[in-house]
């Protein structure tokens, strides 16, 4: 089985193109985890992403309320090992953690699709977009599950909702791992500005402009190549030219 557990939270502006996405990948199952892992706020999102995601939901598209018991990070791993428990997951089984923000291209898609099995693990290359479509910082991944990751004897999530097998990363495990040359597109900054200050205001979260006096501003690159087909559509009703 392949199982994608997918996470929102007043995500209308993205919504669409990530639900595009999911229907592309194409999963067996799809867990939709909705709301917010900080009790500071409403448990529910508020600007129409609940009723979006239950028009989507289908047998093989299974709503869950976010869980809110424990402190932020440990609620969001809580969440995930719910998610899949309820899809039935086990050992062998791939499952990837989709946010509404982060894309691939459908090339890239493909080729993760046709190399599950063959790997425990994989290495990727994220391009966080945070002030326009022309500029993000780059940083390599090695211990993401937003690729494909192959469900270990005893795997769960842990904060900050990485999966590790008695404590340890897969990378500590001597797990099979796929250096890729695949690059995430992430517009974690591409958002309209209440919900750019809303996202950052959870728990121990810091926005790119001053996480670690603003690093990822400084250390931003010039981007020129296209972007995700899923995202276009999206970006041009923002106002940039994709």
């Amino acid at each position: 089985m392949f199982l994608i557990i997918a996470r929102y939270w007043n995500d209308m502006d993205w919504l669409e193109a990530s639900l595009g996405q999911i229907d592309y990948w194409n999963a067996d199952k799809v867990v939709v985890c909705e709301g917010c892992w900080d009790s500071k706020f409403p448990a529910r999102s508020i600007d129409g992403t609940v009723e979006r995601l239950k028009e989507h939901c289908t047998e093989n598209r299974i709503y869950l309320k976010n869980l809110r018991d424990n402190d932020y990070r440990t609620n969001q791993a809580n969440t995930s090992n719910k998610a899949m428990e309820i899809a039935g997951a086990k050992p062998g089984d791939y499952v990837l953690v989709i946010d509404c923000d982060h894309f691939y291209f459908k090339e890239d898609i493909d080729l993760m699709k046709e190399k599950m099995g063959s790997y425990d693990y994989s290495t990727y290359k994220i391009l966080n977009f945070n002030t326009s479509i022309g500029k993000c910082w780059i940083c390599m991944d090695n211990s993401s599950a937003k690729m494909p990751y192959k469900l270990l004897k005893d795997a769960q999530w842990m904060p900050t909702n990485q999966l590790h097998v008695g404590g340890k990363f897969y990378h500590e495990l001597n797990a099979e791992v796929w250096n890729t040359n695949i690059r995430g597109y992430h517009y974690e900054g591409l958002r309209d500005e209440r919900r750019y200050e809303e996202k950052y205001s959870v728990a121990d979260r810091k926005s790119p402009k001053i996480w670690k006096n603003g690093i990822k501003i400084k250390q931003q690159k010039s981007y020129s190549g296209f972007h995700p087909e899923f995202v276009t559509e999206t970006l041009r009703n923002k106002g940039y030219n994709a």
